[in-house]
């Protein structure tokens, strides 16, 4: 029994049988696809996903096909993607990324830094390790579910060194932004266009659109004036690169 089911009252290991066709009925639930090869642990993961009534499991997959089949058919907001190994989750993330871009991706697995690099890399916006408590696996998943990129601290020293980026304090959640992202952020900020943000940094419109785009999914915002008012309340766009 992994830490995660022994920290459970025993009511809650046994999986409620509801039927995944369902699922998006229930409005104003965050719609969550399981991958992981044991059914055990699939049921355990929705017992605890369902239990605070945040969110409600709409595929059960034990392999990669299946939970992007039910991602597509039941309109999934969050996968929870364990591979059984760190190299296997981050290739069932990327090819998840790789299909559904804005797809929100928490990874479990066992292991240090690289691993949890690894997933990131490849397009998960968590990653958590196997003996994550009940209550940092709902707040994770609620936390995406909104657009955060959720990294912990044991995360933050590994994901600076292999890609060159920062944790910047721009909500609840301590998210990781590359340098190109924090730059564009600065400027953005500090009230310049696209086109001007591009003849600053050297670099094509086409890449500061991007960066632009990968802002708002990361810090879950819906226009530039919300991405203006969060870079100055994290202080960029006032001093340094964005004055």
């Amino acid at each position: 029994m992994t830490r995660l089911a022994q920290r459970l009252p025993a009511a809650l290991l046994h999986c409620r049988d509801l039927h995944p066709a369902r699922g998006g009925e229930r409005s104003g639930l965050t719609r969550v696809v399981v991958l992981h090869a044991n059914r055990s642990v699939r049921e355990r993961l929705r017992t605890v996903i369902e239990s605070v009534g945040e969110s409600l499991v709409v595929g059960d997959c034990a392999t990669l096909p299946d939970a992007m089949n039910a991602t597509e058919a039941r309109k999934a907001d969050v996968v929870v993607v364990d591979g059984g190994t760190g190299p296997e989750t981050a290739r069932m993330v990327g090819c998840l990324h790789g299909q559904f871009p804005s797809l929100a991706m928490v990874a479990m697995t066992d292991g240090d830094g690289p691993a949890g690099v690894n997933t990131i890399r490849a397009g998960a916006a968590a990653w958590l390790g196997r003996d994550v408590s009940p209550e940092e696996l709902v707040g994770t998943i609620r936390s995406v579910a909104r657009g955060a990129v959720v990294i912990g601290p044991e995360l933050r020293d590994a994901l600076r060194e292999a890609l060159g980026g920062s944790i910047v304090e721009l909500s609840d959640t301590p998210l990781f932004l590359t340098r190109r992202e924090e730059d564009v952020l600065a400027l953005v900020g500090a009230g310049l266009s696209n086109t001007e943000v591009a003849a600053s940094l050297f670099v094509a419109h086409k890449t500061v659109r991007n960066a632009v785009s990968a802002l708002y999914h990361k810090l879950g915002v819906r226009s530039r004036g919300e991405l203006v008012v969060r870079a100055r309340r994290a202080g960029l766009g006032v001093m340094g690169v964005g004055a």
